[in-house]
């Protein structure tokens, strides 16, 4: 018996890869003091150092009380019950994964992503407080904002730099969609074009086949060596379409002349129409109507 005592071997450390020697009951007291519980307490979990999962003096009536949540990383900490797991991270009843990510009851994940609310930020850098804010430095207050760089208060921006803010760069409630910034409330713009406009309106410009008439005259007294005159026609651009007829209420004598006077477009600029009289100029003025298309 005293021979086999002799040949014992015990290490006291933990570093040692003998496989034969025997473990100090010094170094099993290290492990006992270092090691993660399975279950604090309160029935929560901790693991890392200065990780914590209770606050002394926290609101018990919050579900779950302190000491019921996980920490897990250097630093960590919820008084709550929620989930905070990383280095320096803190989240009170909500959850929080990555280098000093922070979250009130919603969740963050990320490298510095902050939630100050119930909302969700994914993504380095990213914020919100009630809202939701996904990619790289993306910033929400109460909307959503999703994409390298977007930024929103409580409208939404979706797209790499799409941002709604107005000129001291606040966040407000528009809406962008795709890189490009929307300064103008309650609207939507699609990059750089504004689609709807605060009363919930599609601009003139963004309508596809549409049209506007225009009534004018042709004056007797203007043809130029009775043959061409110049009208003004408001919103015609050099190349667009349109049509242009004798007004409906125009007299049998007006009719007549215009068959009479053979008119035909013969120029066009922006905001000007030429006409000329390839047969009898008119006597009388002519009322005409233009119908822009869009």
């Amino acid at each position: 018996l005293e021979n086999m005592l002799d040949s014992v071997v015990v290490e006291d450390n933990l570093t040692s890869t003998s496989t034969t020697s025997s473990l100090s009951a010094n170094q099993g007291k290290v492990l006992n003091d270092t090691k993660a519980d399975k279950q604090t307490a309160q029935g929560g979990f901790v693991a890392g150092e200065g990780a914590s999962n209770y606050e002394e003096g926290y609101d018990i009536s919050i579900p779950g009380g302190s000491g019921s949540g996980v920490a897990i990383g250097k630093g960590a900490f919820t008084p709550g019950s929620g989930g905070a797991i990383g280095e320096n991270v803190f989240t009170e009843a909500g959850g929080a994964i990555g280098h000093n990510a922070y979250s009130m009851l919603g969740g963050a994940v990320g490298e510095n992503a902050r939630d100050e609310g119930s909302g969700g930020a994914v993504g380095g850098n990213t914020y919100t407080r009630t809202g939701f804010a996904g990619g790289w430095y993306a910033h929400s207050t109460d909307g959503g904002a999703v994409g390298n760089n977007a930024k929103t208060g409580s409208g939404f921006a979706g797209g790499e730099q799409a941002k709604t803010v107005d000129a001291q760069d606040n966040g407000i409630d528009a809406i962008q969609l795709g890189t490009g910034t929307n300064i103008t409330p309650k609207t939507l713009q699609v990059y750089d074009y504004q689609l709807l406009d605060a009363d919930g309106k599609i601009p003139a410009e963004r309508l596809l086949r549409t049209s506007r008439s225009i009534s004018v005259t042709l004056q007797a007294s203007a043809w130029s060596d009775e043959t061409t005159q110049t009208l003004t026609v408001d919103g015609l651009t050099m190349d667009g379409n349109g049509i242009i007829s004798v007004a409906p209420g125009a007299t049998a004598e007006q009719r007549a002349a215009a068959r009479s006077a053979l008119l035909s477009v013969t120029g066009q600029a922006a905001g000007e129409l030429t006409i000329a009289a390839d047969g009898t100029a008119p006597e009388t003025d002519i009322p005409v109507v233009v119908i822009l298309m869009r």
